[in-house]
């Protein structure tokens, strides 16, 4: 019966496409708006069956060519694979020259091209030449500038280059050099106009709506705004519930940020069996927050992710995660095995993965109960955390490297637990202790203060402790250009304020 009725219409829309006639080249409709939540929500069977549907009565939309190369960026994006990326380029250049045949006569011609050519750019940045891959992003963004003079007024045309703006802010000047000959200038507060005037536009608009969020998550990643980034996410994350990749993104900073239990909250989110597309970043995650609360089976997703995972990337800092695990749970033989493995195993490219190496290449272990309370206290969990440093005597540990990481994490659980002055003395102790060696855990003492100060409102205390890291000696390690980046970063937000 249902065959019966569908087959009419099938054969009413074939001829509709066989005699010419379709809909508007830019058609921005119910379908396109929907295809994109699918996406969000890692639906990409019905995000292409909905396209597909589109496509049946108007192969020319614009909006379904480019929702096609959005689909394959975010398939290339949750692979982590070179050798995907190459098989796939065929297929992104093919949506691209589509995109640059369709009259040019609307906004949305530069909106669509210019959008694919940054994501396209910045894969040939991840998996291929960085260099070409910076020149295709910034065809994208003349792209938005054009479109920006002739329509002033297109909302939709804002989002890129407002996150660019501010991701430019707070790069290194070195490159902030580069970026300007090329015609790129960097203002947080343009940058955050411009998506705040996106938010506002998209708002109620499935798909954009979504977007928008993924936009501002990433506007305050890049600006180390972590206060900002986590009020955001605590008053949106109802809206995430049905959106996969949106639980994802902000996950993925939530654990960075102390906050163990939201991030694993915001993963009970996702039903992997519900996802249309393999998705291992899941099992990462999973695990790593697993970890902070020290959970004894944290050791299962990870493993599922390296039985799933088809990437190089990020092997290294699993397989540490798992090394950590077995030494904490007292099995040696394991322990011995993956700390092996993550000196064989994937590439040293991500920032993870190059201190993962780093960590396995120490003569000695730590202490337990300081690798325990360093989980704990990266979880947000201080108060499990002081049980474990009470283990310690800091005039009985073997090494100076021992007492500095602990006086830097008893002001991590001072801080945690807002108590400001006994924080910034613990701090000291570990920057007066480890100066000399050029700790790093000393430096990363000194951005905690910064921050610490910085959201107590002391912009000259912020600014001391900040300038004090931007210019400690440290000893060759993987963390100082993140501690440094971070100061600077925070350096910048405070020439902002009056």
């Amino acid at each position: 019966m249902r065959i019966s009725k569908i087959f009419p219409v099938f054969l009413l829309l074939s001829f509709i496409n066989f005699i010419g006639i379709s809909g508007p080249v830019y058609d921005n409709n119910q379908n396109i708006r929907l295809a994109h939540q699918y996406l969000f929500a890692l639906r990409t069977l019905s995000a292409e069956k909905v396209l597909s549907s589109e496509a049946i009565y108007n192969p020319q939309n614009g909006y379904v060519i480019y929702y096609r190369l959005y689909l394959e960026v975010i398939e290339l994006l949750i692979a982590n694979s070179s050798e995907v990326y190459f098989n796939k380029v065929p297929a992104l250049n093919q949506y691209i020259d589509q995109l640059k045949k369709l009259p040019d006569d609307a906004p949305d011609y530069r909106m669509l091209l210019g959008e694919a050519k940054v994501y396209a750019g910045l894969l040939q940045v991840k998996y291929g030449s960085k260099f070409s891959g910076l020149i295709e992003c910034l065809r994208g963004y003349n792209l938005f500038e054009e479109n920006a003079e002739k329509y002033p007024f297109y909302e939709p045309d804002k989002k890129i280059p407002g996150l660019i703006q501010i991701g430019v802010a707070f790069m290194p000047k070195i490159l902030q050099w580069g970026i300007k000959i090329l015609g790129i200038k960097g203002n947080p507060n343009a940058g955050l106009k411009k998506l705040s005037e996106y938010t506002r536009f998209s708002d109620g608009i499935p798909g954009y709506e979504q977007e928008a969020l993924i936009f501002t998550m990433a506007a305050y990643k890049l600006m180390n705004q972590e206060d900002a980034l986590m009020k955001m996410i605590h008053q949106q994350q109802e809206h995430f519930k049905n959106f996969a990749l949106l639980n994802y993104v902000a996950a993925t900073a939530t654990i960075e940020a102390n906050e163990a239990d939201v991030t694993l909250k915001l993963l009970s989110h996702i039903d992997p069996e519900k996802l249309e597309i393999p998705f291992p970043p899941y099992n990462y995650l999973l695990g790593k927050a697993k970890m902070l609360r020290l959970d004894s089976d944290a050791n299962i997703p990870l493993m599922i992710y390296l039985k799933k995972s088809v990437g190089i990337d990020y092997l290294k800092t699993t397989l540490y995660e798992l090394t950590c695990y077995y030494y904490i749970s007292g099995n040696n033989s394991e322990y011995l095995y993956y700390k092996a493995q993550v000196k064989e195993k994937g590439r040293e490219f991500h920032n993870r993965d190059i201190e993962a190496a780093y960590e396995v290449m120490k003569s000695e272990p730590p202490k337990i109960s300081l690798l325990r309370a360093d989980f704990l206290i990266r979880g947000g969990y201080f108060e499990r955390a002081e049980e474990e440093l009470k283990n310690i005597v800091p005039a009985d540990t073997s090494t100076e490297s021992e007492k500095v990481q602990y006086y830097y994490l008893k002001g991590e659980c001072k801080r945690l637990n807002n108590q400001i002055n006994q924080a910034e003395s613990a701090y000291y102790k570990a920057v007066t202790l480890g100066t000399n060696s050029g700790n790093y855990f000393a430096q990363e003492a000194l951005v905690q203060s910064g921050l610490m100060m910085e959201k107590a409102g002391s912009k000259f205390e912020a600014t001391k402790y900040y300038q004090l890291a931007l210019h400690f000696k440290a000893k060759t390690n993987p963390y100082s250009d993140l501690f440094r980046n971070r100061a600077k970063a925070g350096l910048i937000r405070l020439s902002f304020q009056e």
